[in-house]
């Protein structure tokens, strides 16, 4: 569950050398517990970051678009912009934990947010492809290294708030693995932010998201469902045409590497 999640990752503390510094997110349900495991192991400082009122840094005026994102925060004595060059609030938030790292270390604060500005997404883990024809390409949004709860709803939000260029949304969903006995629950829950991205064609892959998919709103069409990856790989890849936007999420057992590689191979010619 996700709290035998937050102890595991709480276990980082115990290879620290006693006295260090933890920089820690605080937007979610788990954070005394973490700040407990840190006391612990003997942790000097604990700072934590994100977008609740009650963190020690905190991100404020958010304006966030499609082709990045910029907030305050109150830090180095004054309130300064973070700008990011990728979509999403939750780019911005772990972008504000580089900029608290950098802090702690003695970084000077510019050199900081200029390299923050200047960074985009790894493979897997949000980078964006544009494949094909210059003025009409295949939009794809590689998530394919990992995925949970929160990862799943920041990629769906930000996918509900991108357009195709010219053709269809559609969303390829792996299962979200090693949640434990809320597995079920956790999948059904992202229901919700599938309605609200309003892909048009959905393909969903696992134990889990199929059985979500076959509650979608009848606006979406389920391309396909399938158990495994490569039952439905490439039904996927011959489904998708120049002008879509695809985006690609699951967790990386399940493979969806393979996925984004033959979708690359595939329309990175220009047909």
């Amino acid at each position: 569950n996700m709290e035998g999640i937050a102890r595991a990752k709480g276990e980082i503390f115990s290879g620290m050398v006693p006295g260090g510094a933890a920089i820690v997110n605080g937007d979610h349900a788990y954070v005394e517990i973490l700040r407990e495991l840190a006391e612990k192991a003997g942790v000097r400082r604990f700072v934590t970051y994100g977008f609740d009122s009650n963190a020690d840094i905190v991100l404020s005026g958010v304006q966030a678009g499609a082709a990045g994102s910029t907030a305050r925060v109150g830090l180095a004595g004054g309130n300064i912009s973070l700008d990011v060059s990728m979509p999403g609030r939750h780019m911005l938030a772990n972008a504000l934990g580089a900029l608290c790292v950098g802090e702690e270390l003695g970084v000077d604060t510019e050199v900081s947010l200029a390299a923050i500005a200047e960074f985009s997404a790894p493979a897997g883990r949000g980078a964006v492809y544009r494949l094909g024809p210059r003025d009409n390409p295949l939009v794809l949004i590689d998530e394919s290294y990992n995925a949970n709860p929160a990862s799943m709803t920041a990629a769906l939000r930000v996918f509900a708030s991108q357009k195709p260029v010219s053709g269809r949304k559609v969303l390829v969903l792996a299962d979200m693995l090693e949640l434990g006995d809320k597995a079920k629950a956790l999948h059904a829950e992202i229901g919700v932010e599938i309605e609200k991205a309003a892909p048009d064609i959905l393909f969903a892959i696992g134990e889990y998201l199929p059985e979500v998919a076959d509650d979608v709103t009848p606006q979406t069409e389920v391309g396909g469902i399938a158990e495994k990856l490569d039952e439905i790989s490439d039904r996927i890849v011959n489904s998708l045409d120049y002008g879509d936007l695809v985006m690609v999420k699951g967790s990386n057992g399940v493979g969806l590497g393979l996925l984004v590689a033959a979708i690359r191979n595939r329309f990175a010619g220009g047909g």
